[in-house]
């Protein structure tokens, strides 16, 4: 019995140390994660919602969700009703509205049931649509041979160039054989123009000319054939670096300032600028590259092109000089992912979508998502002419003109077709569209070999 009592002595004696000792080993491992406290370190649910953008009739919202199972269902509460219900896929996605009104306020909500939170309301107001109400004025330009006009600049409204080829009689009365290459808009007429172009890349001195594009009053890009030159208003200064690298005719020019410009042509020719040299651009097609836009801010460039003559059309994105093509396809071939018909041009601004024009059509592709499109303009059944030319100032002031004198305007809303202009010999090749001003070039055939130049300007 006494030995008995003290191993029972002892055991409480070693425990007695012990348990100190284990609390305080315990108590130091610093790796072990804190015990919960009352249960509330589960992560909160969060759901945030931003206006993305907005045209007249549609909203954008960016949704970003926190903490949420992706089974999830959400509800997109508009002006305190639900409108739709969301099936959460992705964590961060956009959501779209369509048919809405123009120049109004949308409050925006979306909550979670299963989880019992919601976003902050946010406001969207969509845009106002623009004016379809033009006057137009005509102008003719050409007494003999095939005079054209194939390109617009608006500086400003007292201050317009169009470029092409233009023959008239000299003093005599008789047919001159030297053509006039551009005529000029002061605000009250039209001056026609022969501008001196000539080099050791240039054998006229006075040729016509395909393209024109103006960054200020004194600093105009002009070309003729695989040349460019500097016009500042009265002479030019001729810039035979680019030559070299073309295989075919400049179509088309863009660029954000004269030290930063893109120039497309035939045979798949694109060139860059960057105000000390010119450097080609490998296009990977051979097809002619009939337009050229871009976007400052992104440093993101869209080319159309197309070749008639065996159907193959294309549509390509150049970003820092490297190009990646986004449509190839023959129109005599197609099938359901093509865009139905010759891209022949395309426009965009800041928005995240650009605007590509067919012979019959307009489509929005989403910049970060080509195979988004959504055709928002289709020509009337009537008219059985092709476009040519899009451009705008806005996404809800758009132009596009085309054969037969077709012009017609999108104000963010609605297209209209200024059906009392059509003329079945007149061919519009370019539109410029600056504000409440819009200038538009092309040539009205006279006889089976010639034609006289057109300008139309109208104005809101």
């Amino acid at each position: 019995m006494k030995t008995t009592s003290n191993l029972k002595t002892h055991s409480a004696l070693i425990y007695f140390f012990l348990l100190p000792l284990s609390f305080i080993l315990v108590s130091c491992n610093t790796t072990e994660p804190p015990p919960p406290v009352n249960g509330n370190d589960k992560p909160k649910p969060k759901i945030t919602l931003t206006v993305d953008d907005t045209s007249p009739t549609e909203v954008w919202l960016n949704l970003i969700t926190e903490n949420i199972s992706l089974s999830d269902t959400l509800k997109l509460i508009r002006n305190n009703d639900t409108v739709k219900t969301i099936a959460l896929f992705d964590s961060n996605y956009v959501i779209y509205e369509d048919s809405l009104l123009p120049s109004q306020t949308y409050v925006y909500q979306v909550s979670s049931i299963e989880y019992q939170v919601s976003s902050e309301q946010v406001a969207a107001v969509t845009m106002d649509t623009t004016s379809h109400n033009f006057t137009w004025e005509v102008f003719e330009f050409g007494e003999h041979g095939n005079s054209i006009l194939r390109d617009v600049a608006i500086i400003d409204e007292n201050n317009i160039w169009a470029v092409g080829a233009i023959y008239l009689k000299d003093s005599t009365g008789t047919n001159d054989s030297k053509a006039y290459n551009a005529v000029h808009w002061d605000g009250t007429v039209w001056t026609p123009k022969r501008i001196l172009y000539y080099g050791e890349c240039s054998a006229v001195q006075y040729p016509p000319f395909y393209s024109v594009y103006a960054f200020s009053e004194n600093e105009i890009a002009l070309t003729n054939g695989g040349s460019i030159g500097w016009f500042d208003g009265k002479t030019v200064s001729l810039d035979c670096g680019v030559n070299p690298l073309l295989n075919g005719a400049i179509n088309k020019i863009w660029g954000t300032r004269k030290n930063d410009i893109y120039i497309v042509g035939g045979n798949g020719s694109i060139a860059h600028y960057n105000g000390t040299s010119w450097l080609k651009i490998e296009s990977g097609t051979d097809v002619d590259l009939l337009d050229v836009w871009g976007d400052e801010s992104e440093s993101q460039i869209f080319i159309t092109g197309m070749d008639d003559s065996n159907g193959n059309t294309v549509l390509l994105s150049v970003n820092n000089s490297s190009v990646q093509t986004l449509y190839d396809y023959n129109v005599l071939n197609p099938n359901q992912s093509d865009l139905e018909g010759f891209v022949r041009g395309v426009w965009f601004n800041e928005f995240p979508y650009f605007y590509l024009l067919t012979s019959s059509h307009v489509t929005r592709i989403r910049k970060d998502k080509i195979e988004e499109k959504k055709r928002i303009y289709e020509v009337s059944p009537d008219f059985t002419g092709g476009y040519h030319q899009i451009r705008g100032s806005a996404i809800n002031d758009m132009m596009i003109v085309g054969n037969r004198n077709h012009i017609s305007h999108y104000n963010g809303r609605s297209w209209k077709e200024f059906t009392e202009l059509f003329d079945n010999t007149i061919l519009l090749t370019s539109v410029s569209i600056n504000e409440d001003l819009v200038l538009i070039s092309g040539r009205k055939n006279t006889g089976i070999l010639t034609s006289q130049a057109v300008i139309i300007i109208g104005k809101r």
